[in-house]
């Protein structure tokens, strides 16, 4: 496993998060954290199971995943370079409400929950940046809450890219959200969110690629306006 520097660590960081990071803050997340190896599909937080603490993606992909009731796994999210896991669960008891499962073979900054809140007693920019993200991250799960009341497959992949965005975006010092936005997800993924095939999938992002909101190159999804993904969803559903 490779070592791991502050500005190694630095480098990875600032691609995810919203404020800049000094090495002094980077330096004290590294001297009580600790960084783990997993193997693809290990599991490296459990639903159900108490926090261990926040968790940096430094290398590799991780998906974020729910098991329903039904038994069936959806992933709900991929893990960008630099992202945060766990961060709810720092401040509240409450166990995990998803899974974090290593999509590919990954490297993990772990820094445990008592750890992390001295650090950021003495680092002001980590306290922002708490803020930043758990700010985000609340804007897409109240997106999340009208999900179920789509009716039109457009309608529930708008809304699927428009969280996903919401909850991964990174904004410059304007507060503006970056122009454009790369989706991790997969079209298969996407087409198991929305319950639809994958060619009705594909069929549905070719018809938002028509009306600007997003461009579709191989193997990617680039998101260009995400008030034409909130357009779509308005029309669609007082059709």
């Amino acid at each position: 496993m490779a070592r791991w520097g502050v500005k190694d660590v630095m480098e990875v960081m600032l691609k995810a998060w919203p404020v800049d990071l000094t090495e002094n803050a980077v330096d004290l997340l590294l001297q009580f954290g600790r960084v783990a190896k997993f193997e693809a599909g290990s599991v490296i937080a459990r639903q159900g199971s108490a926090s261990k603490g926040l968790h940096i993606l430094l290398a590799g992909q991780a998906d974020v995943t729910v098991l329903r009731p039904s038994g069936k796994e959806l992933i709900i999210n991929i893990l960008r370079l630099g992202q945060p896991y766990s961060f709810l669960h720092i401040y509240h008891p409450d166990p995990h409400s998803s899974n974090l499962v290593a999509r590919t073979s990954c490297e993990v900054l772990i820094v445990p929950t008592r750890d992390w809140l001295l650090i950021t007693d003495t680092c002001p920019e980590l306290k922002d940046a708490v803020i930043s993200i758990i700010a985000m991250r609340l804007g897409g799960a109240l997106e999340a809450l009208t999900f179920s009341n789509l009716n039109s497959g457009i309608a529930r992949l708008a809304h699927r890219l428009l969280v996903h965005v919401l909850q991964n975006r990174t904004v410059d010092a304007t507060g503006l959200v970056s122009s454009a936005f790369e989706v991790t997800l997969t079209q298969a993924h996407l087409a198991s969110m929305i319950s639809l095939s994958r060619q009705r999938t594909n069929a549905l992002l070719q018809q938002l690629e028509e009306c600007g909101a997003l461009q579709l190159e191989y193997g990617r999804i680039r998101i260009n306006d995400i008030n034409s993904l909130r357009k779509v969803i308005a029309e669609s559903e007082s059709q």
